[in-house]
């Protein structure tokens, strides 16, 4: 597989991409900090689970636990830009996951189909501290 900003070719991990906007700034790269907005979903066959879109929130690129398909996206955008995206599910998350929205608990199981809407507010480079 090819590497784009050393990570796995986003071409075999994005199973769609669609992004909104023009973006004035440039995509991330591993050690920059990002601000951006963000949902995820996905089905369990049953039903469609999604944690929307909170308050702007700042982040490392490349931290660890970040999904692979997740950060696949991002590199599809630039500072500025909005995006939606879904991964495979070996892009997803390598273990199960709990996230928190206004006090409701949101388990995401491993190696799950997850689908991305985000708005990347900012980039800033290099700037990650951890």
């Amino acid at each position: 597989m090819k590497k784009a900003h050393g990570h796995t070719s986003a071409k075999n991990i994005i199973s769609s991409f669609h992004s909104k906007g023009s973006g004035t700034g440039h995509p991330p790269k591993l050690g920059d900090t990002i601000r951006l907005k963000y949902s995820i979903s996905y089905s369990d066959g049953n039903h469609r689970h999604v944690l929307p879109k909170g308050k702007s929130e700042s982040m490392w690129f490349g931290r660890s636990g970040m999904p692979e398909g997740f950060k696949a996206g991002l590199l599809r955008l630039k500072a500025g830009e909005s995006g939606t995206w879904e991964c495979v599910p070996e892009a997803g998350f390598e273990r199960e996951v709990e996230l928190e929205d206004n006090g409701k608990k949101f388990k995401i199981p491993a190696k799950t189909e997850l689908h991305f809407d985000v708005d990347l507010e900012q980039v800033t480079v290099g700037a990650a501290s951890n």
